[in-house]
């Protein structure tokens, strides 16, 4: 059985039983997820969290304020996706980068630029999707084309075909 615990608002999930159990005594634990786990039941859990919390009315939204669970190995792992820099597809495996780390996780990049389409992240290549907020610099490539520089570090290419939308987005002539 996997056990999620949110302390502090933080998520996190455990395998060890045995260990959970104890904490359950000291901390609140609100809910219980089995493997294996989906986005789905983890949204379930997240929002009963959000119901239980103090001040919570019904209906009320965290506006603009989206978490991204993101199953990784055997854990989960709950990024803002502020924090992201990009997702790409690399040597076949999709990650996720931001600053401090690479994730490689199971979802594809359609089903991630679906789930962050609220969000300062957009398409710009086939492999790639940048965050808008971390862009450095875009350089003019060839035919058509560009490079971003990150403010990682990292260079991701732009494609012609999201070319145009990077440049509206941008507000570039």
């Amino acid at each position: 059985m996997l056990k999620v615990l949110i302390v502090d608002d933080e998520m996190f999930a455990r395998d060890e039983l045995r260990y959970l159990l104890e904490q359950t005594e000291e901390v609140d634990a609100i809910d219980y997820l089995t493997k294996p786990f989906d986005e789905e039941r983890i949204r379930q859990t997240m929002q009963k969290y959000k119901r239980m919390r103090p001040g919570h009315q019904e209906g009320q939204q965290l506006a603009g304020h989206h978490r991204l669970a993101l199953s990784i190995d055997e854990s989960i792992v709950v990024l803002d996706p502020d924090e992201i820099v990009y997702a790409g597809l690399e040597d076949g495996h999709v990650t996720v980068k931001t600053f401090d780390q690479a994730y490689t996780v199971h979802d594809t990049l359609v089903v991630l630029e679906q789930r962050l389409s609220q969000t300062a992240l957009i398409r710009v290549h086939r492999s790639f999707l940048a965050n808008m907020d971390h862009i450095k610099q875009v350089k003019p490539w060839f035919n058509s084309t560009y490079n971003l520089l990150m403010k990682d570090g990292s260079t991701i290419p732009v494609s012609r075909t999201y070319a145009k939308e990077l440049k509206k987005r941008l507000h570039m002539v």
